[in-house]
């Protein structure tokens, strides 16, 4: 008999259609999965194509391609902007940049000679628009910041920054009374955003090895001592050298090997500044910092590299409220904070903290 006249029981056909409409149910499950799956993916690969393309902008590691902005064809000689407190100039004269207002301000040149570097070709991280038909959507009628660059050719070239970009962290920025609308990184901004003691270079300590120092001698209200130090040879071919200490204040005076005396002089000859508090200070701002009349002076003796002798003295002020101390080196138009930690040392100091031995 043909296969399509054999008998085949109801019950039996019955199975077979439920199994043939389950099998195109899963298939039909399975195309809706995998469907749902590629939305999801192709979603997943944009949002971290987002997300890596404004971390990579926040980040300074983008390779997006930057735009000129504005060059100038001469020597950036003048540079000119604003912060929240002061707007400053400075002015180059025989390669060297000084502040306009007095020439004789300690000025680091790095900063100066970072801010010509930026200005000689304003670099964009985008253009935005080539018309912008309202600047005041980005901050740019009031701008946060105005930066002038004049050139020895007679150039002059203004920019104005104004809001920064939630996302990307640029600013916005326009040239002159240009339509064109861009964007700059935070570190262009943040190269034009210092004060002027921020940028000072601090005055060198002349006592500038702890090998150098021969004595430190340190005057307050309430302790006044010296420590001098000198070598001793401890044999008879003089092969082996001893570092003598002596210590001495109003009521006593003794030697000693102890390696505390020895990390005091060090500690004497670390002078360094944690910012600059005053320029030029006058009467009133030297007696608000406690150095019209110093509460101690710090004297250090040192030998020179050619092996003279000579002092440097630190006038030490009132602590702050922030713990440090306001110091000047003598005869200087600075007054520099100390770190608190390291000028207490000298304040503390007790002969109860050495052995004699």
């Amino acid at each position: 008999a043909r296969i399509r006249d054999l008998y085949v029981p109801d019950s039996v056909r019955s199975g077979c259609r439920r199994i043939s409409d389950l099998v195109q149910t899963e298939e039909t499950l399975m195309k809706r999965k995998y469907t749902a799956l590629t939305a999801v993916l192709a979603a997943t690969t944009v949002l971290m194509a987002g997300t890596w393309f404004l971390s990579a902008r926040q980040s300074g590691t983008d390779t997006v391609e930057t735009v000129l902005a504005a060059s100038v064809s001469g020597n950036v000689t003048g540079i000119s902007y604003n912060t929240a407190e002061e707007q400053l100039r400075f002015v180059l004269r025989e390669e060297q940049w000084f502040w306009e207002d007095d020439s004789e301000f300690p000025l680091s040149q790095g900063y100066a000679q970072t801010m010509t570097s930026l200005l000689q070709n304003v670099t964009a991280t985008e253009l935005v628009t080539e018309n912008c038909p309202d600047f005041t959507e980005y901050g740019l009628e009031k701008p946060k910041k105005t930066i002038t660059a004049e050139t020895d050719e007679g150039e002059t070239v203004t920019l104005y920054l104004g809001d920064q970009n939630t996302h990307t962290k640029d600013y916005y920025m326009r040239i002159g009374d240009e339509n064109a609308l861009y964007t700059v990184d935070s570190t262009f901004y943040d190269s034009f955003n210092h004060d002027l003691y921020s940028m000072a270079a601090y005055e060198e300590w002349p006592a500038a090895s702890a090998e150098s120092v021969t004595s430190m001698q340190l005057e307050s209200a309430d302790a006044s001592f010296l420590i001098s130090r000198r070598e001793e040879t401890t044999s008879e071919d003089d092969s082996s050298v001893t570092e003598i200490y002596t210590y001495t204040d109003a009521d006593e005076s003794f030697d000693t090997e102890d390696i505390t005396a020895a990390s005091l002089l060090n500690d004497a000859s670390s002078v360094s500044f944690t910012g600059l508090a005053a320029f030029r200070p006058d009467a009133s701002a030297v007696a608000s910092y406690g150095l019209e009349t110093p509460s101690a002076t710090l004297t250090v003796t040192y030998l020179t590299a050619s092996g003279a002798e000579e002092t440097c003295t630190l006038q030490i002020g009132t602590k702050s409220e922030s713990g440090d101390y306001p110091v000047r080196i003598e005869n200087s138009n600075c007054v520099y904070w100390m770190d608190g930690d390291l000028v207490d040392e000298f304040l503390t100091f007790s002969s109860d903290l050495l052995l004699v031995y």
